[in-house]
């Protein structure tokens, strides 16, 4: 999601294409509405994820073989912040944060589809 409005989306299967030698990410672009940038904005904002760890999930050796990872990067002002989440995490997170991965996850699936 950039300020302007527009986002683009990219799916892989890191799993198959490491194990094929090879990258074959879905891809798609488009522009937000109005309200969509905003509840996205507002997300984020209250997500506090600038503050949050940068990985959750893979300390322990016992979850390092799932295959559900979510990875979530904020840009600002030339600044990257990834937080890497590992499907076997044993965290709670704020409410914020949940429901920016599930405001987003849903997003991602309607869009991809089109």
């Amino acid at each position: 999601m950039n300020p302007d409005s527009t986002y683009t989306i990219a799916q892989n299967n890191y799993f198959f294409d490491r194990f094929e030698g090879t990258s074959r990410p879905v891809e798609k672009e488009g522009v937000l509405s109005q309200q969509e940038f905003e509840k996205f904005s507002e997300l984020i904002n209250e997500s506090n994820v600038n503050n949050m760890n940068d990985a959750y999930g893979f300390e322990e050796n016992k979850n390092s073989d799932n295959s559900i990872v979510y990875v979530v990067e904020l840009i600002q002002n030339g600044k990257s912040k990834f937080v890497t989440i590992n499907a076997g995490a044993h965290q709670d997170f704020s409410k914020a944060f949940t429901e920016l991965i599930e405001y987003t996850n849903n997003y991602i699936n309607a869009n991809l589809k089109q």
